[in-house]
């Protein structure tokens, strides 16, 4: 199994290296040249835009802030319960003087299949932005103040057919009768994007940059593609979010590599046990037969003698 399926298997298994994995995340997309790059890379609105435009002119507060405070990170209500959101922050429109034009929602996923389908939740959580901002982006009945919402989600660990691939889920005009049409920027209100990670060496573009930041393990090889490819200079405080996944990220695969090995043994114990009791073979008889390195014949011969059969 290759590190970085590793590595995103591992990440829901343990609650509290996860919760820190997911901080150092949260520290490294919310670079702003990093937004820039996602945001002309996914979105209509910054398509054409160069990276340097909406970093000094769209991005909120993009000017003085290496990381993006953006708007409240925590969306709650007395009936459903608090949604907390990983990035969320404003984004100016091109040719607009509005300082708000657009919500930008990021959201990393490590598991794949947590019991429902991914895009569901993207819908849910895109429509709680927007029900979030009457009262405080548009107040009343003032709809026609109310702005697009994205909803971006980084997959970590899709299956494989999925790999490398983004999807866009938007709303539509579709006239049944006649040929009447509404201006699109009053029906374009959401948009959720899912991205699906895979390996470094087959992406390109948004997804080789999203692959190198969350899942590379090689610090030197990250620096050196994100300065070259993507203009992106390892700060310090990038360079901190990296290290401390990359850290964390090497406890998973060595947790997993570990239960493989775990999994292994227990495999050979099972086979050792069969001829042992079907044929009547010795211990010594056993491992000889099945070809157990000869290093790894003490091991078994405590295990079998810590769980006699």
């Amino acid at each position: 199994m290759d590190t970085e399926t590793i590595l995103a298997r591992n990440l829901r298994k343990n609650l509290s290296l996860e919760a820190a994995w997911d901080s150092a995340c949260k520290a490294v997309l919310a670079n702003t040249r990093i937004i820039a790059w996602i945001l002309v890379s996914c979105t209509d609105e910054f398509a054409g835009c160069s990276i340097e435009e909406v970093m000094e002119n769209y991005i909120e507060d993009g000017k003085s802030l290496e990381l993006i405070h953006g708007s409240a990170q925590e969306d709650s209500s007395v009936e459903d319960g608090v949604v907390y959101l990983d990035i969320t922050f404003y984004a100016r429109l091109p040719g607009s003087h509005e300082r708000i034009g657009l919500v930008i929602n990021l959201e990393v996923q490590s598991d794949y299949y947590p019991g429902y389908v991914l895009v569901k939740r993207g819908i849910y959580y895109g429509s709680r932005k927007i029900v979030f901002q009457k009262g405080r982006i548009f107040l009343n009945s003032h709809y026609e103040n109310m702005i697009k919402v994205y909803s971006i989600w980084i997959a970590l660990q899709p299956p494989q057919y999925r790999q490398n691939t983004i999807n866009s889920y938007f709303m539509a005009e579709k006239s049944l009768v006649g040929n009447y049409h509404e201006k699109k920027e009053d029906y374009d209100m959401m948009n959720i994007m899912i991205l699906n990670l895979g390996n470094v060496k087959e992406s390109d573009g948004i997804l080789k940059l999203l692959n190198v930041l969350l899942l590379d393990q090689n610090l030197t090889r990250k620096k050196r593609i994100l300065e070259e490819e993507y203009g992106i200079p390892m700060t310090r405080e990038l360079e901190k979010g990296e290290r401390m996944m990359m850290g964390i990220g090497r406890m998973f695969i060595e947790q997993g590599l570990n239960e493989g090995i775990n999994q292994e043994r227990e495999s050979w114990i099972q086979r050792i046990q069969n001829l042992m009791i079907v044929l009547n073979y010795s211990l010594e008889e056993s491992l000889a037969l099945l070809n157990v390195p000869q290093d790894e014949w003490e091991y078994y011969q405590r295990k079998m003698t810590e769980n006699p059969k």
